[in-house]
């Protein structure tokens, strides 16, 4: 399905994406999450604990993302139709896209199955660049300007419609 079709299916779905009102507040709150997040995911690493600091790094980058999505005012509760939104709505560079889907990908594998692992070179790259993801999301959220929000909401509107 093509990415702008997955996002119109996304907005049909209950608990899938829609217009909120953008919040400042709430975008600083998600930041908060995200670096409390990493903290989890540190402690989790100083205990030895593996799978809980992949979980943790994925919502680090979940969290992070969605202060954007926050500041925009676009809200999603479905993780895959976020960041399809992420690529549609948002150009999110492909890199750091594809950074938080193997991030995912890793999440899911540790948190609900306990035959699977991840490699350590797979581990190590996630655990590696969780905190520039925090950062380069954080840096979104501050340059955005009203213009580009309006932007983007428009841009939701008109492939809605």
């Amino acid at each position: 399905m093509h990415n702008e079709d997955f996002l119109r299916s996304c907005a049909q779905r209950k608990d899938g994406i829609r217009l909120v009102e953008p919040s400042d507040n709430l975008c600083s709150s998600y930041i908060k999450m995200a670096r409390e997040s990493l903290e989890s995911m540190n402690a989790n690493i100083s205990a030895g604990v593996r799978r809980w600091a992949l979980v943790a790094s994925y919502y680090a980058r979940y969290n992070a993302l969605y202060a954007v999505f926050m500041k925009i005012g676009l809200k999603c509760e479905i993780h895959d139709c976020t960041l399809n939104a992420a690529k549609v709505l948002l150009g999110i560079k492909p890199g750091l896209v594809r950074e938080i889907e193997k991030s995912k990908e890793h999440r899911i594998n540790m948190q609900y199955y306990a035959d699977r692992t991840v490699s350590d070179k797979d581990y190590a790259e996630n655990i590696e660049s969780a905190p520039a993801f925090v950062i380069a999301m954080e840096k979104v959220a501050l340059d955005i300007t009203t213009d580009d929000i309006s932007r983007i909401r428009r841009k939701f509107e008109d492939m809605m419609s």
